[in-house]
This record gives C-alpha cells, sequence and structure tokens, in this order.
C-alpha cells in the first residue's frame, strides 16, 4: 500500500530502517528493508508535491493500513 501510495506523486519518497534507505515507490526495496508492525522508520519526502504526499502517508499509517483490529 505505501509503494502505491508513493508511486502516486512526482516528489522522492524515501523509507530508512536503521543505516538501510529504500525508495518507497518500490515494493521490492520495501520488502528488503523489513520494517514489520513496530518498527521505527524515517520517511523523507523532496520535490514538488512534497506536503501532500507526506500528509497521505501519514494518514496511512495513522489508520494503521486500513486494517481492522
Amino acid at each position: 500500500m505505501l509503494a502505491q501510495l508513493s508511486s502516486k506523486y512526482t516528489c522522492d519518497i524515501w523509507v530508512k530502517k536503521n543505516e538501510k534507505k529504500v525508495n518507497a515507490k518500490s515494493v521490492l526495496g520495501l520488502t528488503m528493508l523489513a520494517a514489520g508492525k513496530g518498527a521505527q522508520i524515517e520517511i523523507e519526502c523532496t520535490g514538488k508535491d512534497e506536503i501532500l504526499a507526506i500528509k497521505e502517508i501519514v494518514k496511512l499509517f495513522q489508520s494503521n493500513f486500513y486494517e481492522e483490529d
């Protein structure tokens, strides 16, 4: 879901866990990050629509990726 959402924006979006940084638009990259539930990550957005992108990404995380408890 994160890769799909990130791909809607023209800005660069990166996800970092520990020392590993991957492109948020890459499903394979996100998988290789191995950031399971509860992991601490950093999100970096740079570019024309960065504000909108980060707002939508925050919403996705706050919604727990739209999963039911």
